[in-house]
């Protein structure tokens, strides 16, 4: 598989610590909640570690994934956006180019 397939390890690694950071993360705010003495009304929740990794994930697709490949921590380049596209084919002997556009939204 090629580095930016969406089954390359290193997609793994960060999404399982994403998801072993969130555990930590939600109790930390549920104790720091409780703490405060807050009393949250009866249909608001405390986040949970559901939510802190969605929260986290987002994030990740949306900012942290272009800075860390900027820095040399990711590999997985980031391609998504509008690409203009060009080729021939060998089914006509690569005697006919064509033109076309792409749209990629890489999540």
């Amino acid at each position: 598989m090629h580095p930016y397939s969406s089954s390359c390890e290193s997609r793994v690694k960060w999404i399982g610590g994403l998801g072993a950071i969130s555990v930590p993360v939600a109790f930390a705010l549920a104790q720091q909640v409780k703490a405060s003495g807050a009393d949250a009304l009866w249909f608001v929740d405390y986040p949970s570690v559901l939510g802190i990794f969605g929260f986290s994930y987002g994030a990740f697709e949306v900012i942290v994934w272009r800075l860390l490949e900027r820095i040399g921590l990711i590999s997985t380049p980031y391609l998504g956006g509008e690409w203009v596209v060009y080729g021939k084919s060998s089914h006509d002997g690569f005697q006919n180019s064509w033109e076309g556009s792409a749209i990629i939204r890489q999540t």
